[in-house]
C-alpha cells in the first residue's frame, strides 16, 4: 500500500464502485451514441463522467500500491476520454492543471 490512511477494504470497495459506475456509464454513453448520436450534449456529459470515474480508479489503484503495470492498462482510457472532454481554453480552473500533473507523474513512475 502506497496510501497509509486508508485500509485494503476501503480500496477494495472504493474500486468496486469505480468499475460499476465506468460499466454503467459506458453503457449509457453507447446507447445515447446509438439513439441521438455522438454531438449529443448527454454524450459529452457522458465522456466527463467517465474520465472522472477513470481518474479516481487510476488514483486509487495507485494508492492501494497495485502494479504499475496495472495502474499504465488505465492511461489510455482515460486520455482518450481527456481529449474528448477537455477544452483548452478553460483557463480559469486549475482542476486540468491538477489532473495533468497527477497524471504525468503516475505515468512517469510506471514502465514503459
Amino acid at each position: 500500500m502506497r496510501d497509509h490512511l486508508k485500509d485494503e477494504a476501503f480500496f477494495k470497495e472504493k474500486l468496486a464502485f469505480e468499475d460499476d459506475s465506468i460499466r454503467e456509464f459506458e453503457e449509457l454513453v453507447e446507447t445515447v451514441v446509438r439513439e441521438r448520436g455522438e454531438d449529443d450534449p448527454g454524450v459529452q456529459s457522458g465522456y466527463i463522467s467517465l474520465s472522472g470515474f477513470y481518474f479516481n480508479k487510476l488514483l486509487s489503484k495507485y494508492s492501494a500500491g497495485d502494479p504499475l503495470e496495472e495502474i499504465q492498462d488505465i492511461l489510455p482510457h482515460l486520455v482518450h476520454l481527456m481529449e474528448k472532454t477537455w477544452k483548452p481554453q478553460a483557463i480559469e480552473s486549475y482542476d486540468y492543471y491538477l489532473e495533468t500533473v497527477s497524471l504525468l507523474s503516475i505515468g512517469m513512475a510506471t514502465p514503459s
